[in-house]
């Protein structure tokens, strides 16, 4: 299991919109990040930004921010 980094200056981003007043959408979030822990190797971290309805999840690795974007 790889667990989030903490915040460094990430070479890729992927950004979710997410309705997090709604439960249903908020557990996209939550399967992305549960996505991040079993399916890298590499660092990667996530900020949730409620008030705008964004999750930006960063990569260090391209492949890894890719097969992110394809599987969410």
């Amino acid at each position: 299991m790889n667990k989030p980094s903490a915040p460094f200056v990430a070479p890729h981003r992927i950004d979710l919109n997410i309705n997090f007043d709604d439960r249903i959408d908020d557990q996209r979030r939550i399967a992305a990040e549960n996505w991040c822990c079993h399916h890298t190797q590499h660092r990667w971290f996530r900020r949730v930004l409620t008030e705008r309805g964004i999750a930006e999840f960063h990569f260090d690795d391209q492949n890894e921010a890719t097969m992110f974007w394809l599987a969410n």
